[in-house]
């Protein structure tokens, strides 16, 4: 953004003043102001410098730029080609030398013969209006320009009135800079620029928070040996918490000692009517250390009772529209005892996607928003922290929010409103991130793929909990297709989580329901982690009962402990069984498999049954899961 800034700056300042091809073609140095030549680039810009060097180095006019440019580039770009009139051919075109396009030569021209009209010559008239071109200080005279009625000229002829000012500005003075003569800024002006993003934090009558950063030892002159070492009486100076200095006001304050944090009221701010006093110097002398200049602005704030609770004073400036009632004290007393929202405090961050909106603003803008879209914004929890608020799912409208923590350290002994980092996200405590666009690149866009591959899984389902229970029932009643007991769908009662709603091999059953943790990295189900959905959807079709799939990976556990040998390792005669790559072993044992032929025997590693059961789970079995809408068929 800040390059971008920088960019369109540097084209205007060009456009202003033009470019010496010739010039730029003595002295590498000035062709670096050619890329922002409206219409060039870094390329374009090369390529011309190119062909004049084939062509001899020198070029004559614009005309003759028209001969290497394209006709649109050449349209664009010729009238900020500047060339110097004494370096000009005998027959060279006068106007080549001025801002004019050549397209307006004509027009020119006859305006030119227009004001000298003794001379007939179009280029004789234009030379002797160059020529005439006087300067005084820091004008610009000529007489026959400046004695010429332009208006009447353009209702004439009907032209445009400002386009003739434009052409004679620019004869009387070719390429002159437009800028005024710089200058130091005054006390006023600096206030302005340096007060320009946080005017709403500083308005008279605003509340904030504040850091006391010197309560003592403070001169409005070089400290002499006789003064006393306490400086002015009740005199400190604090910083706000938008960053900038202010004086906090002797008649309206409190005791505080240094560093302390307080609230205080904004009183007074500097005008354009008290130039003079808008910035103070005071000089600090501590008992130790060297003599410290302090400049701060005529911000006057205080924290005393009064000054801190006196609505009356401000409700009578701002509130002046005809019809407005004032609060009364039983109104506010209400108000008081009604529970606080708490306030919203801006931050001056600088990012395309963040906003200072509270939960209410955000909600209203991601209305607005394509699902995936993300927004970050300031936390409910103070500074220090920000929320990243992405959108799941349009309807039912899904936000989903975190957390994001900033470096404590940034914000020690600091009242300050800019991003603290390292920064860090709630649920990944581990995860560091060092500005927003990482959060972006690292967090949010991996947890958008992973959202936009759950909403193209063939079941997945729009809708609230009780719509797609009630899909799914629908499902069994028209035994439509095999697999329509199971849905995936976003919990709106809990956002970032994915539901897995399904209903069990029993008649008049209802469809349960579980919850699947959505990250960046994966998918979260029973425990474990899985990278794609679609093997996630596996694993519960072989196992869709919850309880099942306990036993057995508890029975595994337990399998693990009961086999190991007193070195550590499994006995010889489970080795074989636990062995997923022999199949051999598996269809050897005695203990797993039996009516289905063992592990090993089918695609991942199905059951083939407990405990001499034909009809068992998984891939093995003939009346498993698969008769009722869960899993592979059996061989």
């Amino acid at each position: 953004e800040q390059l971008s800034a920088l960019e369109q700056c540097l084209v205007t300042l060009v456009s202003q003043v033009g470019v010496d091809l010739n010039e730029a073609m003595l002295q590498t140095w000035k062709s670096y102001s050619l890329p922002f030549v409206a219409g060039l680039g870094s390329r374009k810009a090369n390529i011309l410098l190119e062909a004049i060097k084939k062509r001899g180095g020198y070029v004559d006019s614009r005309r003759q730029l028209s001969e290497i440019l394209s006709p649109k580039v050449w349209e664009n770009a010729c009238a900020l080609m500047r060339f110097q009139r004494d370096k000009m051919s005998y027959d060279g075109e006068l106007l080549d030398c001025t801002r004019i396009h050549p397209d307006a030569y004509e027009s020119v021209k006859k305006l030119a013969r227009e004001i000298e009209s003794e001379i007939d010559d179009d280029d004789e008239a234009v030379e002797a209006l160059l020529d005439k071109a006087e300067h005084i200080k820091s004008y610009v005279v000529n007489k026959s320009i400046d004695k010429f009625h332009f208006k009447d000229y353009a209702e004439k002829h009907n032209a445009n009135l400002k386009s003739l000012i434009d052409f004679a500005f620019e004869l009387k003075s070719p390429f002159s800079d437009l800028r005024e003569s710089w200058r130091m800024p005054g006390n006023m002006e600096e206030f302005l620029l340096a007060s320009n993003e946080i005017r709403d934090m500083i308005k008279p009558g605003r509340l904030c928070n504040a850091r006391v950063l010197y309560n003592r030892s403070l001169f409005d002159h070089q400290p002499r040996e006789d003064d006393d070492p306490r400086g002015i009486k009740d005199l400190k100076i604090v910083e706000l918490d938008c960053g900038i200095l202010a004086i906090l006001d002797a008649a309206n304050n409190q005791p505080t000692g240094r560093n302390d944090n307080i609230r205080v009221r904004v009183l007074e701010i500097p005008t354009a009517d008290e130039t003079a006093k808008v910035k103070k110097k005071y000089f600090f002398k501590p008992a130790r250390g060297k003599l410290k200049t302090i400049e701060v602005f005529s911000i006057i704030v205080g924290n005393s009772e009064r000054a801190l609770s006196d609505l009356d004073k401000w409700e009578d400036r701002y509130c002046t529209l005809a019809g407005y009632q004032k609060i009364q004290p039983d109104e506010l007393t209400e108000e008081v005892m009604r529970p606080k929202k708490r306030k919203l405090v801006r931050r001056p961050i600088k990012h395309e996607k963040f906003q200072n909106y509270d939960y209410e603003q955000t909600k209203n803008y991601m209305e607005k928003c394509t699902s995936g879209d993300f927004l970050f914004r300031p936390s409910s929890g103070g500074v220090g922290k920000l929320s990243l608020t992405v959108k799941l799912t349009g309807k039912p409208m899904i936000l989903l929010n975190e957390q994001i923590e900033e470096d404590k350290k940034a914000h020690e002994g600091r009242n300050t409103l800019s991003l603290g980092t390292p920064l860090r996200i709630k649920k990944s405590v581990n995860e560091e991130y060092e500005d927003l666009d990482e959060i972006v690149a690292r967090f949010v866009e991996p947890l958008i793929n992973k959202l936009d591959a759950v909403k193209a899984h063939p079941k997945f389902r729009r809708g609230t909990k009780a719509q797609v229970s009630e899909y799914l029932q629908a499902q069994v009643e028209k035994v439509k297709y095999k697999y329509a007991k199971a849905a995936f769908s976003l919990d709106e009662q809990h956002p970032g989580y994915v539901r897995l709603s399904y209903l069990k091999n029993k008649e008049g059953s209802r469809p349960s329901h579980e919850r699947i943790g959505l990250s960046p990295d994966g998918y979260r189900f029973r425990g474990k982690e899985y990278s794609k959905l679609e093997k996630l959807y596996k694993v519960f079709i072989q196992h869709p009962d919850p309880k099942e799939d306990n036993a057995r990976r508890d029975a595994r556990k337990d399998g693990d402990r009961d086999y190991r040998d007193t070195r550590g390792g499994y006995s010889d005669s489970y080795r074989g069984e636990r062995d997923y790559s022999r199949a051999q072993d598996y269809q050897a044992s005695e203990a797993y498999g039996r009516g289905g032929g063992g592990y090993g025997q089918y695609q991942d590693y199905g059951y083939g049954g407990y405990n001499d059961q034909q009809a068992s789970y998984g891939y093995g079995g003939q009346q498993g899961y698969d008769q009722q809408g869960y899993g592979y068929g059996a061989r």
